[in-house]
Order: C-alpha cells, then sequence, then structure tokens
C-alpha cells in the first residue's frame, strides 16, 4: 500500500499502544513518536498527514427518555444499572482493546446481554427498545435521525478518531504532488458534515462516490462535469 486513511485513536490504542489523552495534538505527537512499547509511524517509515477535521470518536448512546428517567448524563452513570442492561455491539468493538474490554477493566461497565450487532441494524435496535446502548459512531447521521442521546465522555475513557491520511514517506519523495493533492483536505471535514453526508449515504440510500463528488465540487476541489 502507499497510503490509506487511519483514525488517531486505533493508532494510538492499537498500533503503538500509548495512553489515552483527550488532547487531539498530544495524541497525533504520541502516534508519530511512538512509545518504549512500539515503534512510532515516523520510524515505520510512515508520515501523517494533517487531520481531515473531524473526529469519528466511539460514543455511548441511549433513548433519551431513558436517561432522562434514569439520570444517564455520562458514561459513568450506566455502571450502577450496567448488569441489567442489553448492550448491543458490533463485533469489532466486542474484541478490540479501546472497546468492551476496556469499558469493563477501566470503567467497571459490565452489561448483563451483550448482542453482537451490524451497524446497520443497532441504532434502530436501540430506538426501538431492543436494547438499551450501543456503540455508536460521533459522526454517523442515524444519531441525530433517531433522536438518540449520546452520554458525555468526561474521563476521555475514548480518545480522539481525528481521520487522516498515513502515506509512506517513500511515495510522497516520489510522488510529491500526492501531499499537495490530499493536504486540500485537511482540515475540511467537521462532525456536521460529515453526519449529514452519511446520512445521505446511510439512509437515503444515495451513492458514495456521488455524495462525495458533490461535496468536492461545492467545496471548490473538484471541477464540475459537463453538464452538471
Amino acid at each position: 500500500l502507499d497510503l490509506y486513511p487511519e483514525y488517531t485513536g486505533t493508532a494510538l490504542k492499537v498500533i503503538v499502544k500509548g495512553e489515552v489523552s483527550g488532547d487531539p495534538g498530544e495524541v497525533l505527537r504520541t502516534i508519530r513518536e511512538g512509545t518504549s512499547e512500539a515503534l512510532g509511524y515516523d520510524a515505520m517509515g510512515l508520515v501523517w498527514l494533517p487531520p481531515l477535521g473531524f473526529d469519528n470518536t466511539y460514543v455511548l448512546a441511549v433513548r433519551p427518555q431513558q436517561a432522562s428517567e434514569n439520570g444517564w448524563r455520562t458514561i459513568e452513570d450506566l455502571r450502577p444499572a450496567a448488569a441489567s442492561l442489553t448492550a448491543g455491539f458490533e463485533s469489532e468493538f466486542v474484541g478490540r482493546p479501546d472497546g468492551y474490554p476496556a469499558l469493563r477493566s477501566e470503567l467497571g461497565l459490565t452489561f448483563g446481554h451483550v448482542a453482537d450487532m451490524e451497524a446497520t441494524l443497532m441504532y434502530q435496535a436501540l430506538a426501538d427498545g431492543q436494547v438499551d446502548v450501543i456503540s455508536a459512531y460521533a459522526t454517523d447521521g442515524r444519531l441525530d435521525t433517531l433522536g438518540l442521546q449520546t452520554l458525555d465522555d468526561t474521563t476521555d475513557f475514548f480518545p480522539p478518531y481525528e481521520a487522516a491520511f498515513v502515506v509512506r514517506d517513500d511515495t510522497l519523495a516520489q510522488r510529491p504532488r500526492v501531499r499537495v493533492v490530499l493536504e486540500k483536505l485537511s482540515g475540511r471535514l467537521n462532525d456536521a458534515t460529515m453526519r449529514r453526508l452519511n446520512r445521505r449515504i446511510d439512509q437515503n440510500g444515495e451513492d458514495a462516490r456521488d455524495v462525495a463528488r458533490e461535496w468536492l465540487t461545492q467545496a471548490g476541489l473538484l471541477e464540475a462535469a459537463p453538464g452538471e
């Protein structure tokens, strides 16, 4: 591979195995430089370009009425009731070190039942009352459409998950225009924009390439095709 998009939180927890921090700049520095346990990306000959602008961090979501009835405002507020709750998690979240295993070991959240669910189903399952809490993504438009409530992460349990391109440094040396083109995207996509674009794809059924092309054109990063 010459390049791929990655999330800073995933790189921090899974690759570099660094400490969680709520400071995006500190996370990015740790990823680049590494820790005593693992090489940083710089040492692997990989370059992290400036983030694209959105933070697709994990969030725990619940139904607003249940949150109001139980006084749930933060993730830790779930602890007293966790044993009686059904959680809907993707299989990846169930197994990854920054997912459910960490919720159990670091926050003491052990749910009574954990349903292994696809992301396409778990948001609606929460809205319909089939589960009580889900591991959602901050930029998923279904949070707004279905009126779901996200719980505050007051302890910075989840690190920032800023999206950025990771590129081989020899690729950048051979093709310097790659950096020029990709950095035009840096800082251009905020959370609200991503939720809106994701909603068009996930719920309206629009083609992802068409949605991306339209946004790139409107942002002045791509010339409109003839007739558009």
